[in-house]
């Protein structure tokens, strides 16, 4: 073999070596993207599990502070003025809900009564502040309680309440009723209050719409008036 043959096989031998180093770093390239594509693709899934749980605190949080607000609180404005019987248990619906964590006394229940009473009626509702007959039990104020009325008929029906001629006729209407409530906490307590009252509530109709003319309420005993 002459020395230019063995020159141009070696030539040849090391362009073959420089192709198979080629290829070998291409395969490891490619093992190695594909690996990391898989880890990546691998911490991705797995993310959302972690970050769906709820936090401990949220669900403290959230069952604690909505408790007070499982109280039916009516509007008066919800209330069928063409019934009068809706319009008398609806009042003393509203005048017996107090929420001790943004009204005064109970007078400001009352003033949200307004809207269902007549012009002599609404004139003659205390303001809060000046009686202390509307003020609630100390440990209600403190958990920031709202009273739940249980509102039920009461069988002996009246026209007269302090001293007073209830308004008679076809044009109106008197009701009792007998009023018992819970104290429920802003901590999810509840207590059953020791006292009841007895509501009387005269309506009126004046052009088919029922409003409240009068009305009182007076303690009344556990077990009987």
């Amino acid at each position: 073999m002459s020395s230019r043959d063995e020159a141009v096989m070696a030539g040849e031998a090391r362009k073959a070596g420089r192709i198979g180093v080629v290829l070998v770093l291409i395969v490891l390239f490619g093992v190695g993207g594909f690996i990391a594509g898989r880890l990546n693709t691998r911490d991705h899934d797995a993310a959302p599990a972690t970050s769906a749980a709820p936090s401990t605190s949220a669900v403290v949080s959230s069952g604690s502070s909505g408790a007070a607000n499982t109280v039916k609180k009516l509007d008066a404005a919800q209330v069928d003025r063409g019934s009068a019987e809706a319009v008398a248990r609806g009042a003393v619906q509203i005048m017996s809900t107090w929420d001790t964590s943004i009204d005064s006394d109970e007078a400001a229940a009352l003033q949200r009564a307004r809207e269902l009473m007549n012009g002599e009626a609404a004139e003659k509702l205390p303001e809060s502040g000046m009686d202390d007959r509307f003020r609630w039990p100390a440990d209600a104020e403190q958990k920031s309680a709202v009273s739940s009325p249980e509102i039920s008929d009461y069988p002996i029906s009246t026209n007269y309440a302090d001293g007073q001629r209830r308004p008679t006729g076809p044009g109106s209407e008197t009701k009792d009723y007998s009023v018992d409530w819970w104290w429920v906490g802003a901590d999810g307590s509840q207590t059953k209050s020791e006292q009841r009252r007895i509501y009387t509530v005269t309506v009126v109709n004046v052009g088919d719409r029922w409003s409240v003319a009068q009305w009182s309420y007076r303690p009344a005993k556990k077990d009987g008036v």
